[in-house]
C-alpha cells in the first residue's frame, strides 16, 4: 500500500484511520507489524525515474483501535492508498487463519503447525506432506504458498542429494578421456529439457535408436555406465527426474571438462 501525505504530498506510513477508509480510529502501532519497501518506477516517455514511491509492504500486519463495520470493510475491500490500477491496495481484513480461540486481545491462535517428534527430545523437521489443510479454513492462499515452497525445498535438497551421490559413486568412471564426456553430458541436459516425463528421457536415451545406445555415444559409453546411469533415472521420482537428470548433466559435464574429474 502506498499513502501520500495530502499537505505535502510526500510518501507517509500512515496512523491515522482516515486513510485505510476507517474515520474516526488509529493505527494502534504497539500490536502492529509494519515492513516498509522503497522503489523508482521508470517513465519510459521521459526516459527516466520518477520519484521514489515508499510504501507498506506485504506480510505486515495493520491493527486498528475499534471494531470495524461492515460498510467500512466493503470499501476496504475496493483497495486503499494509491495505485490500484498497477495492483496495490489489496488487503485481508480479519483474515480466518489469524483467529484466535477466544474474545481477547492476545488469544492462542486456532490453527498451528506441531513438530513430529521422534523422541521426546528429538525435533523432526516438518514434511510439505504433513501439512493438513483445515477445512474451516477460508483465507487458504497464505498456507498453500508456504507449503508450496517448502515443498520446492524439499525437492532441491532431494535433488542436490541425488547428485552429489552419483557423482561421488561413478566419478571413477569417467576420469580416462574425461573431455570426450563433456559433450555427452551436455547433450544429455538438452534432452532432459527438451521432454516432459522421465519415461520419456529415459526413451530418449536408452531405446533401441536412444542417444546411448547408436551412433559414437554406443561406442564412448561402456557397458558399466550406461548401466548405472540407467538404474539412476529409473530410480528417480517422476516429480523431480527432469529437474534431477539437469542438474546431473550439468555437474558431470563440469567436472569432464579438460583436467578430469577432482
Amino acid at each position: 500500500m502506498l499513502f501520500i501525505d495530502e499537505e505535502y504530498g510526500q510518501p507517509i506510513i500512515p496512523v491515522d484511520g482516515k486513510f485505510f477508509e476507517i474515520e474516526g480510529a488509529q493505527v494502534d502501532l504497539d500490536l502492529s507489524q509494519i515492513r516498509t519497501f522503497r522503489y523508482a518506477s521508470y517513465n519510459s516517455k521521459r526516459q527516466s525515474r520518477d520519484a521514489d514511491r515508499f510504501g507498506i509492504e506485504k506480510g505486515s500486519v495493520i491493527c486498528i483501535n475499534r471494531a470495524i463495520s461492515k460498510e467500512e470493510i466493503d470499501e476496504i475491500k475496493k483497495g486503499i492508498g494509491l495505485y490500484l490500477n498497477e495492483g496495490f491496495g489489496k488487503v485481508l481484513i480479519n483474515p480466518e487463519f489469524l483467529r484466535t480461540t477466544k474474545d481477547t486481545l492476545l488469544g492462542e491462535s486456532v490453527f498451528s503447525i506441531k513438530p513430529i517428534k521422534k523422541d521426546d527430545s528429538e525435533e523432526v523437521k516438518i514434511k510439505s506432506s504433513d501439512i493438513i489443510m483445515p477445512e474451516t479454513l477460508k483465507e487458504k492462499a497464505v498456507f498453500l504458498y508456504l507449503k508450496r515452497s517448502l515443498k520446492a525445498e524439499e525437492d532441491q535438497e532431494a535433488i542436490y542429494s541425488k547428485v552429489n551421490e552419483f557423482v561421488e559413486n561413478n566419478k571413477t568412471l569417467f576420469e580416462n578421456s574425461s573431455e570426450q564426456f563433456a559433450s555427452q553430458w551436455g547433450t544429455i541436459r538438452t534432452k532432459a529439457m527438451q521432454v516432459k516425463t522421465k519415461q520419456e528421457l529415459h526413451n530418449a536415451l536408452f531405446s533401441s535408436d536412444g542417444y546411448l545406445m547408436t551412433g559414437q555415444s554406443a561406442t564412448k559409453w561402456k557397458e558399466t555406465q550406461k548401466r548405472n546411469l540407467n538404474d539412476f533415472i529409473t530410480g528417480l521420482d517422476d516429480p523431480i527426474a527432469l529437474k534431477t537428470m539437469i542438474n546431473l548433466s550439468a555437474e558431470m559435464a563440469k567436472k569432464c571438462k579438460k583436467g578430469g574429474i577432482q
